[in-house]
């Protein structure tokens, strides 16, 4: 295990594993940005957009979307379905929680 710093073996193989991913068209481009101690690397791979010749460039700037709802919902469902959680209000007691409303008085 690296206490400092980045080697070029590891960094070498992401490079060649972001370029197989955009190779194979899973993404049209990639950016990576990595720090570790004083070391910071940053790569840069592919094109700016599906279909576009234009390279991507290392600042590029990204849309990110907050995934945890839909994943949490998913998985919830994926409880109910298996029988491991219930939609139905809980009536026994909720002395953690007296105010959630889900307590019979």
């Amino acid at each position: 295990m690296h206490t400092r710093g980045l080697t070029k073996a590891g960094l070498t193989q992401l490079h060649e594993d972001m370029a197989a991913l955009v190779g194979a068209g899973r993404a049209p481009g990639m950016v990576l940005a990595l720090s570790r101690g004083d070391d910071v690397h940053v790569d840069a791979i592919g094109a700016a957009a599906i279909g576009d010749t234009e390279p991507i460039r290392a600042d590029a700037l990204f849309r990110i979307t907050s995934l945890t709802r839909p994943i949490t919902a998913v998985a919830t469902l994926l409880l109910v379905r298996e029988g491991w959680h219930s939609t139905i209000p809980s009536t026994g007691s909720c002395r953690s929680w007296p105010n959630a409303g889900c307590c019979a008085r």
